[in-house]
């Protein structure tokens, strides 16, 4: 982590990794396809959190939800912190624990490559 959040080294996600990253997504979108609202996938959050979102409308939720994350206060964050969260939270989604899908780990994505 210390090389890839101070050295700018870069990283690839393993065959294995994506494979994980593809069955995650794979069993999100087969629970969300189903009847019943499941967190964070076909509901949304907080007092959405029991209510149906279509599959058209998903898309929308999520980019909602990120704009919503994405304020700011305060100084800046160093870029070698950004870079550490990103290596973390990268690691977290190969482990296959979630499924955002592999887009997450474009090499060309800016998620994967803050100021590389």
């Amino acid at each position: 982590m210390l090389a890839v959040a101070r050295q700018r080294a870069r990283v690839e996600s393993a065959a294995q990794a994506i494979a994980s990253i593809k069955n995650a997504r794979g069993l999100a979108d087969q629970a969300g396809g189903g009847p019943e609202p499941v967190y964070t996938v076909s509901p949304g959050i907080g007092l959405l959190a029991t209510t149906r979102i279509d599959a058209d409308r998903r898309s929308d939720l999520r980019h909602a939800r990120l704009r919503s994350h994405a304020s700011e206060m305060g100084h800046p964050v160093e870029v070698e912190v950004v870079r550490a969260m990103m290596f973390l939270r990268a690691r977290t989604v190969c482990m296959g624990s979630s499924g955002p899908g592999t887009s997450f780990t474009d090499p060309g994505s800016t998620r994967q490559n803050v100021h590389a």
